[in-house]
């Protein structure tokens, strides 16, 4: 008995000596000066002392940032902070600066710390205002309810806490059904604040949700919604794990929505299918560049073998229109083309149109099929009828 008793308080000693796991929060939105103020507040939940540490960060310009020797009224320093047990700390920024800065923070504490920033606004003539932001760990995925209609504007700040460039693509599903999809990026260890209305015109007169979304990275945001009085009060976002819940393609009746910022689409097995001829297998490559759309089509019909049936074509479009999921090309390029089993060609296409249609797989807009039409003219044989197939886009 003797025996067990010293083994349990040997286990009780080792567990309660354990050291507690530290972990790091973001504050994604530091302001001061210009009539703003920025007051942190630290709880530690623990009943024993930690020590906790706070870095800042400034905005330079163009989202990027440098570090931030940011004053507060109760201390010079925010490294290594002794916080008693079961207690709570305030730290305000001195709000005197006649310029605004503006700026993340970082937290690292031992678990069982929590933390919160609130912004003060004060504005001559009126009470000042207060919006709240907690500390939260760096999330892939955010989910923002928005509210820019009747006077109402919703403001966010993103934090980009990594130390490489962020790409984050951004979807809108409004309350009338309609989807957009759009991106911003972030550079390392960079800031951004703005009103989604200015940076997302879509969105202007609107309300719904709002997702960002960054697949290979992490971040940290914050939303205000402001009244038609410009007051203020910190909006809700909720962070989720898995694929994006908003994507093109989602929209009323699964048509809606825009094209995604795409790189490159590609059909590597569709079907050309021209009135009156046998059907063709098509490639399709899209590529954009610069805000430019690019296509190739390439076609091929190995059992060709009336006269008029083209045995070969590659054609371009150096232009297009874009409306939703629907991409118009023109500009129509003609490469290696021949017509017929004595191999006249088509060299001489006087015209031409390439219309295609996208729909993504729901969660997944990198992934699903096509369908459109491709129209060649020539002095020789007019070409004419739908395209289908599955495409793959980055």
């Amino acid at each position: 008995m003797g025996m067990k008793i010293a083994a349990t308080a040997i286990f009780w000693s080792f567990v309660s000596s354990a050291p507690v796991l530290a972990q790091v929060l973001i504050v994604p939105q530091i302001t001061d000066g210009g009539g703003w103020q920025t007051t942190v507040v630290f709880t530690n939940m623990n009943t024993s002392a930690v020590s906790v540490s706070m870095s800042f960060y400034v905005e330079t310009g163009g989202g990027n940032t440098s570090p931030w020797n940011l004053a507060f009224l109760e201390t010079s320093s925010t490294s290594s902070i002794s916080l008693p047990g079961s207690s709570t700390l305030y730290l305000h920024t001195p709000g005197t600066a006649g310029t605004t800065s503006v700026g993340w923070g970082q937290l690292t504490a031992p678990s069982g710390v929590v933390a919160y920033a609130i912004f003060t606004q004060r504005v001559t003539g009126r009470q000042d205002q207060d919006g709240t932001a907690p500390a939260v760990a760096g999330a892939s995925g955010v989910l923002v309810p928005f509210d820019n209609s009747s006077g109402a504007v919703t403001a966010i700040a993103i934090a980009n806490p990594t130390n490489s460039s962020e790409t984050i693509q951004v979807g809108f599903r409004a309350a009338n059904g309609t989807v957009t999809q759009s991106s911003i990026s972030i550079p390392a260890q960079g800031h951004t604040s703005f009103s989604l209305p200015s940076q997302f015109p879509t969105v202007a007169g609107q309300s719904g949700l709002a997702e960002f979304y960054d697949s290979g990275g992490s971040f940290s945001l914050i939303a205000l919604r402001f009244n038609v009085t410009d007051s203020f009060t910190a909006a809700p976002v909720y962070t989720e794990t898995g694929s994006p819940v908003i994507v093109a393609g989602s929209g009323p009746g699964g048509g809606g929505g825009t094209l995604p910022a795409f790189t490159t689409l590609s059909v590597p097995n569709g079907t050309f299918s021209p009135a009156g001829q046998p059907a063709f297998q098509l490639q399709l490559n899209i590529s954009l560049a610069q805000a430019v759309y690019q296509a190739t089509v390439v076609g091929e019909n190995p059992s060709a073998n009336t006269a008029s049936s083209i045995v070969g074509f590659a054609a371009g479009w150096t232009s297009s229109s874009v409306n939703g999921l629907t991409i118009t090309f023109s500009g129509l390029q003609i490469g290696l083309s021949r017509i017929d089993d004595a191999g006249n060609d088509i060299s001489g296409v006087t015209s031409g149109s390439l219309i295609v249609s996208l729909s993504p797989q729901p969660g997944d807009p990198t992934i699903g099929t096509i369908s459109g039409t491709l129209t060649l003219v020539s002095p020789l044989v007019t070409l004419s009828g739908p395209i289908s197939g599955s495409y793959v886009a980055q």
